[in-house]
């Protein structure tokens, strides 16, 4: 026979303490949970814990809290069983050793029915009237322990919303696959160029997923390694300008133990102009020899037909060479590191030489830029003093003629065209003998017939 009115007594009187207890526990676990994730939230905002793994130990902080919490809570639903009660009633003062376990245990063979239920009644009419106050201990310490879990949540809440877990590298907090995935993500450094020429500058790109700062490291040829601070903006990115650079740059990124690959910033040097000579080769009427011009930009006069033969070398390989003038380009012949052509000014103007090497380094120096003044060729001046007048008598068939004939450089030849207006002859040609050597001038006087 087991007692019905004791169990229902205990139960009563467990209800209220049941509440409370399991109350305070899961009170007390939520404020454990947020006061790690403030905790976390606070070294990360303040800059103390830079890693991302901090959202994970954040998490996995919480899963141990919560563990923790439950077996406790485990625990404590024991203590509001009536086996658990009863001796916790029966240790108030009086109240006599297992007054209450004996009857929850049920009645002993050989015992009245009658006499169990008057005794279980009984029990339960005890419990009724003294239970509460024998109990009081027990619910005066679960009120202290649920004041201490309010405290903890309300301390936990603060702390954790004060944090601003929604903004900056706190807001990490609720991407923890974003987090691993930021924590094995690789540390990169980029360059805008892999080749500049000598005194430019590059612009050195660094990304460190989930890092606030980051170490860039920089030598050049034959340097020992330096490294400069970089600070990070929210989404691990930076931008650095390194320069003017004067030789060959080597970088690499160091960030929460993780190294990128280096890169090479190759510098240009740039190339220099060496030996030009620029030869006139003068028509060959003039009878003058080939004569080597100078460069150095002063304006040269040349006579219109003269050919610029030009050649010259450079300290680097060329890709092309070549002559302008106005709006037209000569290409010039590039071979490795020299080049060589001619040009023929038929205008006036100024001649620049254009050239480009082969891994687009400048030209270093100042450029070759020579004012030309064609000077345009002077034709043959020729006057017939005598006869004096387009039209005259001629008595027989000599006709008397005087011919000054002016050439600015000498005359080869000279002839007198004669035809007759009617038309039934072809003109004849007579040729008339000049002087030797060849003149500037000549004042003939010839017999035509």
């Amino acid at each position: 026979m087991t007692a019905r009115h004791t169990p229902d007594a205990l139960a009563r009187l467990a209800a209220p303490l049941r509440r409370l207890g399991l109350g305070s526990m899961a009170v007390g676990a939520a404020g454990g949970a947020l006061l790690a994730l403030a905790i976390a939230a606070w070294l990360v905002r303040l800059g103390i814990i830079r890693s991302p793994l901090w959202v994970l130990g954040a998490w996995g902080t919480v899963v141990v809290v919560l563990g923790v919490a439950f077996q406790a809570f485990r625990r404590t639903t024991r203590v509001f069983r009536d086996a658990a009660l009863a001796q916790v009633v029966e240790a108030a003062p009086g109240w006599r050793r297992v007054a209450v376990s004996s009857v929850l245990e049920g009645a002993s063979d050989g015992t009245s029915p009658e006499l169990f239920q008057a005794a279980d009644r009984a029990c339960a009419e005890a419990l009724g009237d003294r239970g509460a106050a024998a109990l009081a201990p027990v619910q005066s310490a679960w009120r202290s322990r649920a004041r201490v879990a309010g405290a903890a949540l309300a301390a936990g809440l603060v702390l954790f919303l004060g944090a601003r877990p929604g903004r900056g590298p706190v807001a990490l907090l609720w991407s923890p696959a974003e987090a691993w995935a930021t924590f094995v993500a690789p540390v990169q450094v980029a360059v805008d160029r892999e080749t500049v020429d000598r005194g430019e500058s590059v612009a050195v790109g660094i990304r460190a997923a989930g890092r606030v700062d980051a170490e860039l490291w920089l030598r050049g040829k034959g340097e020992s390694w330096r490294s400069e601070p970089v600070t990070l903006d929210s989404s691990g990115r930076a931008t650095r300008t390194i320069g003017p650079l004067e030789g060959d740059l080597f970088a690499f990124v160091r960030s929460g133990g993780r190294t990128s690959d280096t890169v090479l910033v190759h510098v240009r040097l740039p190339a220099f102009l060496g030996r030009v000579t620029l030869t006139a080769r003068y028509p060959r009427y003039l009878g003058l020899d080939d004569e080597v011009l100078p460069t150095s930009g002063d304006t040269l006069l040349v006579p219109e037909g003269t050919t610029l033969a030009v050649v010259g070398e450079t300290t680097a390989d060329l890709a092309a060479a070549a002559w302008r003038l106005g709006g037209d380009r000569v290409v010039l012949e590039a071979a490795g590191a020299s080049f060589r052509g001619a040009v023929q000014p038929r205008r006036s103007g100024t001649l620049e030489l254009e050239l480009a090497t082969a891994d687009g380094a400048p030209i270093g120096g100042d450029p070759i830029r020579i004012p030309v003044t064609v000077v345009a060729d002077q034709t043959p001046q020729v006057e017939v003093p005598v006869p004096g007048q387009d039209t005259m008598p001629v008595l027989g068939r000599d006709l008397a003629l005087v011919i000054d004939i002016r050439a600015a450089h000498g005359l080869a030849a000279a002839g007198i065209v004669a035809a007759r207006p009617s038309g039934a002859r072809p003109p004849v040609v007579d040729a008339v003998p000049l002087s030797k050597p060849v003149p500037a001038r000549a004042l003939i006087s010839p017999r035509f017939c």
